[in-house]
């Protein structure tokens, strides 16, 4: 029974979440729920790196993703324009304070050393997004929480498959429905504040697929002309070569004109 403590504190977060989903009460509940609006064709993420970890590095991307999310959901809080945004940043610092909590008691059971401060390249991005503010701020903020969930999601849906470790398989296994739930409400607040943005990528994406077909096209026009005319340049050719050649035909040397008779 030596995670029974654990495995409780995670279901109990589960179930809150699930509650205030389903929009049913419960006390005190320990994570909040992301209010996921209506499901919306999600932006595609660019690709993410090979998920698959050792239970040590899990935990340490873990946590570095929540410490990402504590400090950029923080600033958020003062730099937002939109309600739903702000919103959204409050109920990630949430959650994933709860997350960490989670984490460190493993940690702690496992002997797994974490990180304690934001990774440099994540500071980067942090400085980058702290310098934005209202709509600006909002725009990039959720470009970022779509690309990121995307990313931690794979990581864990991964490990739920895969973990070798036991304390860690359960909190993946436990934990992956949260991500999930965070994951689709950025896919859709994001599809409403970047808009313009991606309807502009949409149509940008759809006449470079146009002009790359446009291009083949012609290309393969060119192609057939070039081998027709070396093909028709062939055939004359060919029947030059089978043209009879003229005969040659002496003509006899005419006779001189007869000399009139003298008077």
């Amino acid at each position: 029974m030596k995670h029974f403590s654990l495995v409780a504190r995670i279901v109990s977060l589960l179930v809150s979440l699930s509650c205030a989903v389903a929009g049913c009460s419960t006390a005190a509940p320990v994570v909040e729920a992301v209010a996921a609006p209506t499901p919306v064709a999600p932006v595609a993420p660019p690709p993410a790196p090979d998920p698959s970890l050792p239970p040590d590095a899990f935990a340490h991307e873990v946590v570095c993703a929540d410490l990402f999310e504590l400090k950029l959901g923080g600033i958020a809080q003062s730099r937002c324009h939109a309600p739903e945004v702000k919103e959204y940043a409050r109920r990630m610092v949430v959650n994933h304070t709860a997350i960490e909590e989670i984490m460190t008691r493993i940690a702690i059971d496992e002997s797994l050393a974490l990180p304690s401060t934001i990774a440099a390249a994540d500071g980067a991005v942090i400085a980058q997004l702290a310098a934005l503010k209202g709509i600006e701020f909002d725009k990039a903020y959720m470009t970022i929480m779509v690309a990121r969930h995307a990313k931690t999601l794979e990581m864990f849906r991964w490990q739920y498959d895969n973990c070798s470790n036991a304390s860690l398989k359960t909190f993946a296994v436990q934990t992956m429905p949260i991500i999930g739930v965070h994951a689709r409400a950025a896919d859709a607040l994001n599809a409403e504040v970047n808009k313009e943005e991606i309807a502009a990528a949409e149509a940008a994406r759809v006449a470079a697929i146009a002009a790359a077909e446009a291009a083949r096209l012609e290309a393969a026009m060119a192609q057939a002309q070039a081998q027709a005319d070396a093909q028709a340049k062939s055939q004359r050719g060919s029947r030059r070569s089978r043209a009879p050649k003229p005969i040659a035909v002496a003509v006899p040397a005419s006779a001189p004109a007869p000399t009139p008779p003298t008077p």
